[in-house]
């Protein structure tokens, strides 16, 4: 199910040109983040502990990257 909910963000990329306006690139974001987890689904096990793992680290890294934002920008 994953794997064909990215294809449908796929989609839009490649039939935006059909709309007379310029190809949209931004479907791609959440269509690869939906294909990386679906494959990891598809790995079974494996799959299974890389998701687990970064349940652990993707809320780490978003701390660090709002801190990185926050002292960037201190004059």
């Amino acid at each position: 199910f994953l794997m064909a909910f990215a294809a449908g963000w796929a989609l839009i990329t490649l039939l935006s040109p059909l709309t007379g306006v310029r190809t949209q690139w931004w479907p791609l974001i959440p269509g690869g983040i939906i294909a990386a987890i679906g494959a990891l689904v598809l790995l079974d096990e494996v799959g299974r502990q890389v998701l687990a793992l970064s349940s652990v680290i993707w809320p780490l890294a978003l701390v660090l990257l709002g801190v990185w934002i926050l002292l960037r920008n201190r004059p």
